[in-house]
């Protein structure tokens, strides 16, 4: 099936490098066939379209030849190529000549809890078809979708293309609820250092986690926007039908997103706890030092006074002059503490 697009310029800039492997899942399946093949080229994944079946062809990995031909082939529009091998993008949906088309991230909390992985996942449908990317790094597999498909029970079996972009959009959703409750653990061991020993490794554990929480907020929140986009548009390759399924995406949305508000604000909440109990140990330390002060006052006037270069000082040929000097710069002190004490000063 060969569509005319607009020509890709292949000298335009991507920051995406070649995988060095590339899986293609080419899944054709109706209420009653269902078919899963696996191949490591593209040349057997470029099949006619047969409108008895639906298709679905989902690729792991980024070859940029490969990409744009088979993009080209399906009749993708050469700015949604771009997109598929470009990253770091905002996630978004677009609509460029008859192909609905969404930019995504999967996401993970890193091994060490501190960082979170981004994968990017693109998904371009029609009304026969669907074609979908992923980085070879990527963490949301469909290896699940997979199994259900191959369910005759299961609904996208005999509901329209559409049915399976939702599953794939509800899969993506879903799988953010992973780290999010990786990140809700990790911030009560943090809260658990700043309440025992506070020091500064948990203030720079704090400011990471909390940039880690916007970075999420970053790539979460936009599917709102999208969803949003779906139930109020009248794209003919969403039937009024499907659409109350997506409305489920966007609770779990929202839920993610209010959940990631709470954390923002325990994070809040846990820089001025900790900076609160640094003011407390640096003013404990301060009382000390203050208290340490007043008792060594007594001592050093007297021993000043004692300390003058004159030559009659009161007891300077006093037999027990110098036992007298040292009990009252211990007695002295000794009062003092006691009426501090009394006071409650410490």
């Amino acid at each position: 099936m060969s569509t005319s697009v607009h020509p890709f310029n292949p000298l335009h800039p991507v920051s995406r490098e070649d995988d060095a492997q590339v899986k293609y899942h080419l899944i054709k399946y109706n209420s009653t066939e269902y078919s899963h093949q696996v191949f490591t080229e593209l040349p057997p994944v470029l099949t006619p379209i047969d409108n008895n079946y639906k298709l679905w062809i989902h690729v792991e990995g980024i070859h940029h030849t490969d990409v744009i031909q088979l993009c080209e082939f399906y009749g993708i529009h050469s700015l949604l190529i771009e997109d598929i091998l470009s990253s770091d993008q905002r996630p978004k949906m677009d609509d460029a000549e008859g192909v609905l088309f969404f930019l995504l991230y999967s996401l993970k909390l890193s091994d060490t809890y501190q960082h979170i992985r981004k994968s990017q996942i693109t998904i371009a449908m029609t009304r026969n078809y669907i074609i979908s990317f992923e980085e070879k790094k990527a963490v949301s597999s469909f290896q699940n979708l997979f199994l259900k498909l191959e369910n005759k029970a299961h609904k996208s079996r005999i509901k329209d293309i559409d049915y399976l972009l939702y599953n794939l959009l509800d899969h993506i959703v879903d799988h953010y609820y992973v780290p999010l409750e990786k990140m809700g653990e990790v911030l009560e061991n943090i809260e658990g250092e700043i309440m025992g020993r506070t020091n500064q490794k948990s203030l720079a554990k704090v400011n990471l986690f909390r940039k880690e929480i916007l970075l999420m907020k970053k790539h979460v929140l936009p599917i709102k926007e999208i969803i949003n986009t779906i139930l109020r548009s009248d794209n003919k390759y969403i039937s009024e039908k499907t659409k109350k399924y997506f409305k489920d995406i966007l609770d779990h949305v929202a839920q993610a997103g209010d959940t990631l508000d709470n954390y923002r604000d325990v994070m809040m909440s846990l820089q001025e706890l900790y900076i609160n109990k640094l003011n407390m140990r640096l003013n404990e330390v301060m009382k000390v030092m203050a208290i340490v002060t007043c008792l060594m006052a007594p001592a050093t006037v007297i021993s000043g006074i004692f300390g003058m270069n004159f030559e009659r000082i009161p007891g300077l040929n006093h037999a027990y002059g110098f036992y007298i000097t040292i009990s009252l710069m211990l007695i002295i002190p000794i009062i003092m503490l006691f009426i501090f004490k009394k006071r409650n000063w410490f």
